[in-house]
């Protein structure tokens, strides 16, 4: 695949339009052939896609099956292609070729494991929102479509084994979190940062990260945290933080329910769910994530003036 030349010297909208149509074309052509060869393979009818609770197991692990491809089509092989159109080495244009320190992937780790119940609690809020007068008709309707998503997840993460919980993980937060890293962060917000500076790069990224999940009583907690995903991508000039966290934040979430499902005490504490008798812990918690961010950003700070003294 040659460089388009005039991509290179093009504005940031039509950039935006040429990573949209990208997007746009290998989420068709992935999807087609995940539902193509996932038919075959499990010898369903083609309207198994919307009616895959009636076909039990097959039908679950197809709409995996599609859903894992979709992804990859929508958001992994985008950005790469995106750079290569674009004349840029792919894994430096994407921030891949740095290695990341064991050190750093931990912190982002722990962030994630700190920011969990206030992130919960704000998420909480958000879902408690209702909207009234003319606007009624559609809360209803996104309600309708966000419970009946909600329904898909709950089917898509009944893992009676750990074979279940393995392929979860993978297509639930591995995935994800890699491909919407590499597109967010990745292509997205250094467009923006560089016609529109840092901070608002970061934040209209984390808007449309959110945004494309369309789940809108969800909105607020997802916009921080993809807020949070972008500033540890422009502390660390690397993606595989962002990377890590995304992960171990969605990871928390799959084990979350296999736990739950498997009769686990700590997932049922309120550290996980947190509500209005836990306000002591979401303090906590929103301390500890501010100071273990701090930490994150002096730590790059130190290792970028190591570097520079050498």
């Amino acid at each position: 695949m040659k460089p388009i030349p005039y991509l290179q010297t093009a504005g940031l909208g039509i950039k935006i339009a040429a990573l949209l149509f990208i997007c746009l074309l290998c989420a068709t052509i992935s999807s087609f052939f995940a539902v193509f060869v996932g038919i075959l393979i499990w010898d369903l009818p083609v309207d198994a896609l919307q009616q895959y609770d009636r076909y039990g197991a097959h039908g679950i692990a197809l709409m995996k099956f599609t859903q894992a491809f979709s992804s990859i089509g929508l958001f992994v092989l985008p950005p790469f292609i995106f750079a290569r159109i674009t004349g840029a080495k792919a894994i430096h244009f994407l921030k891949l070729d740095q290695r990341p320190y064991a050190l750093l992937v931990l912190f982002s780790c722990i962030l994630m494991f700190f920011q969990l119940p206030w992130i919960n609690a704000l998420g909480s809020w958000n879902d408690s929102i209702e909207w009234h007068g003319f606007l009624r008709p559609l809360y209803e309707s996104l309600r309708a479509k966000e419970d009946a998503a909600a329904r898909l997840v709950e089917q898509f993460l009944y893992m009676p084994s750990p074979l279940e919980l393995l392929q979860s993980l993978v297509v639930i937060a591995l995935i994800p979190a890699l491909g919407e890293e590499l597109l967010f962060r990745g292509v997205l917000q250094p467009l923006v940062s560089k016609s529109y500076g840092i901070h608002a790069g970061v934040w209209i990224t984390a808007f449309a990260f959110s945004f494309i999940h369309f789940q809108f009583f969800g909105f607020f907690p997802r916009l921080l945290l993809g807020a949070l995903l972008g500033y540890l991508a422009v502390w660390s000039g690397s993606l595989w933080y962002s990377i890590a966290a995304h992960f171990a934040n969605n990871a928390m979430a799959v084990v979350g329910y296999y736990g739950e499902q498997h009769n686990w005490s700590i997932a049922k504490q309120g550290y996980w769910n947190p509500t209005e008798e836990t306000n002591l812990t979401i303090t906590i918690s929103m301390i500890l994530s501010i100071v273990c961010a701090y930490g994150f950003f002096k730590f790059v700070s130190r290792m970028r003036d190591k570097q520079a003294h050498r």
